[in-house]
This record gives structure tokens, sequence and C-alpha cells, in this order.
């Protein structure tokens, strides 16, 4: 429809350019259920051995991850504490 044909307070009140609130997102599955699985489960004896095997190896290298790093913090806390915690951070 042209503007021409559009009533003057229509174009005035801003009634063309009004967005329309819509539903919020939707969080993401696992953040709903984080203990739900975000694969199906496997079919065959072969995608179940497959899906197996993933998991553990998902769980071997969060295990040395955590082993490596005990508090969790990310490299650049871990930077932060180390140069709070030096004598280069002492006032003199």
């Amino acid at each position: 429809m042209p503007l021409g044909f559009l009533p003057a307070a229509a174009v005035a009140g801003g009634l063309l350019f009004t967005p329309v609130p819509g539903p919020p997102p939707m969080p993401a599955y696992g953040a709903v259920n984080p203990s739900l699985s975000l694969s199906p489960p496997a079919q065959t004896p072969i995608g179940q051995q497959i899906q197996q095997n993933y998991r553990t190896q998902l769980r071997s290298a969060q295990r040395e991850l955590q082993q490596a790093n005990p508090s969790g913090l990310s490299p650049q806390q871990l930077e932060i504490n180390r140069l709070l915690n030096s004598d280069a951070a002492a006032p003199r």
C-alpha cells in the first residue's frame, strides 16, 4: 500500500513501525534439563557402542582437565591470581 493512501494519523503515530512483541526465545534443550541427552538413543548395537565410547572419551578428557586445573579457573584468571599473589604486585 503506498503511503499516500494511509491516514496521516497512522503515519504520524508510528503504527507502521511498531514492532509486534513475540514469545520469548526458548532456552537451549540442554539448559532446561541438563540430565537429558542431546542426541537420540542409538538404534543398533554398533551405534550404542560408538555413543558409549564417545561418552567415555568425554569423561576422560573432563577428568584430565580437572586434574590439570582443579580450581576450574580460566588461564586468564590464573594469571591474574598469580600476578596478585606475586612479589611484583606488592607496593613498595
